[in-house]
Order: structure tokens, then C-alpha cells, then sequence
């Protein structure tokens, strides 16, 4: 599940970036440098923040072969997890935009 979540987050960071590319870099004539920082860390990033939101989702679901794994059983920590993961996974994204948007040193080092 884990592998499931980073391969589509890489997926979907490609994407965006080419995206990013033809419809924002390209007509502003930005420099080649933040498209690059842009296209390869964040492909990266997105796999990240999609393994965070996975873990989160593997804790909800039952595993037969695991006994010790026990999932929640209460409506109300099953929409704490997800939020909980949607959450990190914005904040971090927000971050990466914020920094990258100010200056490039700042998005190598979140991206680092």
C-alpha cells in the first residue's frame, strides 16, 4: 500500500510539473533553474506526502496477517487519521510553495 501511495504521488508530481511548465514557466519566461528545482523535487515530494497519507490509510484498514494490528473502531478517530493526513500533506505542500516562490535556496532546502 505503502509503494501503491509513493508511485502515485510520483505520477501525479510528474505531471504537475509539466503542467507547471507549459502553462506557468514557459509563457512568464521564469528561469530554467526553478523549473528544474520545481520539476524534480517536487515529483519527489509528492511521493512523500503520498506515503504519509497511505500509512495513514493502512492504519485504517484490518490486516488479517497482522495480529497486533488493530484498526480503529470509532467513527471519530477514522476522520481524525484522514484529516490528519490530508493536513500534513497540504501544510508541507503549502511550505514547499511558499519557499520555493521566495527564493530558490529555500526551496533546495525543502526539498532537501
Amino acid at each position: 500500500m505503502l509503494f501503491t501511495g509513493a508511485m502515485s504521488g510520483l505520477g501525479f508530481g510528474i505531471v504537475e510539473g509539466v503542467l507547471y511548465h507549459s502553462q506557468v514557466y514557459q509563457p512568464l519566461e521564469m528561469p530554467l533553474s526553478i523549473y528544474l528545482l520545481r520539476f524534480f523535487s517536487v515529483a519527489m515530494l509528492h511521493g512523500c506526502w503520498s506515503v504519509i497519507s497511505a500509512a495513514c490509510f493502512y492504519h485504517l484498514t484490518e490486516n488479517p496477517d497482522d495480529k497486533s494490528h488493530n484498526p480503529p473502531t470509532d467513527i471519530f478517530e477514522y476522520t481524525f487519521l484522514i484529516l490528519i493526513s490530508v493536513i500534513a500533506s497540504m501544510a508541507l505542500h503549502s511550505l514547499y510553495n511558499v519557499l520555493v516562490s521566495r527564493s530558490f535556496f529555500l526551496g533546495l532546502l525543502m526539498a532537501g
